[in-house]
């Protein structure tokens, strides 16, 4: 009798350990389901902040009037690409002989997380570089002044004040390197493009006596 119950109880730890390794599993699998939504989010605030600051801008008439014309005499769609041409058979490639049938490797099973392991956390806020080029993308796109709390909505920032002052502090270092440009307090837009100079007409005067050289 007391055979069987020792055999009880390491069955009852066994079950135990397994059902906390799946504990642990899908506490895992949620925080990456957190992180995925998450991004999802932010992605479709970029989306719609993006299509509501266009609305009406020149950048919305991406196809010309000549390219529709061509299209409609084609016998197109506005916008459909045309049909790809079939390759000729002489230049198709050979189909390769058919290897022979031999069974594939056994899959390897996937190794449970160790009760206790320490999960995975979703990270907060966009990483510098990525958030660089969506603010130059954004204001480059838009081409007038936006607010930085606008900006940061629309680069995928949440809109709270901690990340708000974030983009802030980042906006006003691609000031001073010239990448942007700060009109009002707090209102930013990308810097314009320099102009070319023309070459300027000097007339060159020395002075041998006094080694001064003047330019007029």
């Amino acid at each position: 009798m007391a055979t069987l119950f020792e055999r009880l109880d390491a069955e009852e730890a066994v079950a135990r350990g397994e059902l906390e390794a799946l504990h642990a599993e899908m506490a895992v699998l949620r925080e990456e389901m957190t992180a995925i939504e998450v991004r999802l989010t932010r992605l479709t605030i970029t989306r719609e902040t993006v299509e509501s600051l266009l609305e009406g801008s020149p950048c919305e008439e991406l196809i010309s009037e000549g390219d529709v014309v061509e299209e409609a005499e084609a016998g197109l769609i506005p916008g459909q690409r045309p049909a790809a041409e079939p390759e000729p058979a002489e230049l198709r490639p050979e189909p390769e002989p058919a290897a022979a049938s031999q069974p594939g490797p056994r899959p390897k099973p996937k190794r449970r997380p160790k009760p206790g392991r320490p999960a995975r956390t979703p990270s907060f806020g966009i990483h510098l570089d990525e958030a660089v080029d969506r603010m130059l993308v954004i204001l480059t796109t838009v081409g007038r002044e936006m607010k930085v709390r606008d900006i940061a909505v629309a680069i995928g920032e949440t809109p709270s004040d901690p990340r708000i002052e974030t983009t802030r502090s980042r906006l006003k270092t691609l000031a001073k390197q010239g990448k942007v440009v700060e009109g009002h307090p707090g209102w930013f837009q990308i810097a314009p493009a320099p102009r070319a100079l023309e070459p300027a007409r000097a007339e060159v005067v020395a002075h041998v006596n006094g080694g001064v050289v003047a330019m007029r």
